[in-house]
């Protein structure tokens, strides 16, 4: 091989090297530039994760401090017992013998006279 023919061949493989040289130069500014994007995306992340965590224990506190009012409410309230509705019993008037009344007994008779046991 000549001298000029090693010239030819070196010059072809520098601007080979040169392409690939810019090539990756432009991969490595996309690259950046995504990294870029993806850590402004990971900050957005932290400071939600952050903001959900302090909102997280404003609400756990709150919750807490309405359970320990309800405490005191059932200490108050503890000292005077008030049975709940459901506890307390209305007492059931007393109309007789209901089954008298309702279920042909004959002992019933309304203002007309009429006895359940009698055919009208």
């Amino acid at each position: 091989m000549s001298t000029l023919d090693n010239v030819k061949l070196l010059e072809a493989r520098i601007e080979k090297a040169v392409e690939i040289i810019k090539q990756l130069t432009e991969e490595n500014k996309k690259l950046k530039d995504k990294t870029v994007s993806l850590q402004e995306k990971i900050d957005d992340l932290e400071f939600t994760v952050l903001t959900y965590k302090e909102d997280q224990q404003h609400i756990e506190s709150g919750i807490q401090s309405v359970m320990d009012r309800l405490n005191q409410l059932d200490e108050t309230l503890g000292q005077t017992v008030v049975p709940h509705k459901a506890e307390q019993q209305s007492p059931t008037p007393n109309y007789g013998n209901n089954r008298d009344m309702f279920h042909g007994g004959g002992n019933y008779q309304g203002n007309n006279g009429y006895k359940p046991d009698q055919p009208l």
